[in-house]
C-alpha cells in the first residue's frame, strides 16, 4: 500500500498540476487581499467594520472564497488525471496487471488526492496570512490562530466528501471534460438549491464546502459530520464495488 501511495503522489507531482494549482491559490490569496483593502478604502464596507477586523477575518474570508469552487475543481482535475486519463491511456490497466489488488489501488488514489488537497489547503492558509499582512499590516497578529486552524481542518471534511463523490463520477464517466462540466453544474445547482431551500441546505453535501468557512461559529458541525460521512459511505461504497468489478479493456 505504501509503495502504491508513493507512486500516486509521484504522478501528481510529476504532472506539475499541483504546483500550478498552488500557484493559482497563492496568487488569488495575495490579489484578493488587495482587492478587499481597496473596497474598504473606497468606503464600500461602511463604518461598521475596521481595518483590524478585516485583517482578523481575512483567513476565513479567503477560505470561504476558494473552498466552494477553486479547491473542489482542482481536486476534481487531479481525480480525472488519476482515473479517467489513466483509463483512456491504458496505464490504469498496467497498474492492475502489476499484481496489486484493485482495492489497494483505489484506496491509494483516494489518499493521494486527499493529501494533495491538504497541501493546497495549507498553501491557502499560509498565503492568507501573507495576504493579510500585505494588505492590512501588523493587524494580522490579532488573528485567532487556533480558531482559524480549526475552521481549516473542519473544511477538509466536505472536501474529502467531494473527492469521494468525484471518484464515483470518474469511474462511470471516464471523460475528463465531461466530468469537469458535470461537477461545475452540480456546484451551481446545489448552490441555487441551498439559497432557495434553506431548510434543506443542511442535507446537501456541497453546502458545507462554503458554510463551514463562512459561518464556522454558527454552523452545526455535528450535522455537517453526519451528512458528509453519509455521502462518503454511500459514494465510497458504490465506487469501491464499481472499481473492483469494472472491466478495463484498454
Amino acid at each position: 500500500m505504501k509503495k502504491l501511495f508513493e507512486n500516486e503522489m509521484y504522478k501528481i507531482f510529476r504532472s506539475k498540476r499541483i504546483y500550478i494549482f498552488c500557484g493559482i491559490l497563492a496568487f488569488v490569496a495575495l490579489v484578493f487581499s488587495l482587492i478587499v483593502k481597496q473596497v474598504y478604502m473606497a468606503g464600500q464596507f461602511g463604518e461598521d467594520i475596521t481595518l483590524k477586523e478585516l485583517a482578523v477575518q481575512y483567513p476565513l474570508q479567503l477560505l470561504s472564497t476558494v473552498s466552494d469552487l477553486l479547491l473542489p475543481i482542482f481536486a476534481t482535475l487531479m481525480i480525472t488525471f488519476l482515473i479517467a486519463d489513466e483509463y483512456n491511456e491504458g496505464t490504469l490497466k498496467l497498474s492492475i496487471l502489476s499484481g496489486y489488488g484493485r482495492n489497494r489501488i483505489i484506496i491509494s488514489k483516494v489518499l493521494a488526492v486527499i493529501v494533495a488537497t491538504v497541501i493546497m489547503l495549507v498553501v491557502v492558509y499560509i498565503t492568507s496570512y501573507l495576504g493579510s499582512f500585505l494588505a492590512f499590516g501588523s493587524a494580522v497578529i490579532q488573528n485567532d490562530v487556533g480558531y482559524n486552524i480549526a475552521a481549516y481542518v473542519w473544511s477538509l471534511l466536505p472536501l474529502i466528501t467531494w473527492i469521494v463523490f468525484n471518484f464515483f463520477l470518474a469511474l462511470y464517466i471516464k471523460n475528463s471534460g465531461i466530468i469537469v462540466g458535470v461537477v461545475v453544474g452540480i456546484t451551481l445547482v446545489s448552490s441555487i438549491l441551498s439559497s432557495m431551500l434553506p431548510r434543506l441546505s443542511s442535507y446537501i453535501g456541497t453546502y458545507y464546502l462554503k458554510a463551514i468557512a463562512a459561518s464556522f461559529s454558527t454552523v452545526n458541525l455535528g450535522m455537517a459530520a453526519v451528512v458528509c460521512f453519509m455521502y462518503m459511505f454511500l459514494f465510497g461504497t458504490v465506487s469501491y464495488v464499481k472499481f473492483i468489478k469494472m472491466d478495463i479493456e484498454k
